[in-house]
């Protein structure tokens, strides 16, 4: 089950000559989780080597600004 917050964003700019500019961006987070098993027990006969398996957890952000 995916879950997800919706956000909004509002950046207002002004410069010494009293010009402003405003820009809205709307965004979607999606906070489930993703989830990786690895496993290597077809090569563990072969190779006799260990099994591995389990949960693998991570987040990124990235924010791009372009002027």
């Amino acid at each position: 089950m995916k879950t997800y917050k919706i956000g909004k964003v509002r950046l207002t700019v002004g410069d010494k000559a009293g010009n402003t500019a405003t820009a809205n961006w709307n965004f979607t987070l999606d906070t489930t989780p993703p989830e990786t098993t690895i496993s290597n027990s077809s090569l563990a006969s072969y190779f006799r080597l260990f099994r591995l398996s389990g949960s693998i957890h991570f987040a990124a952000v990235q924010l791009h600004l372009s002027c």
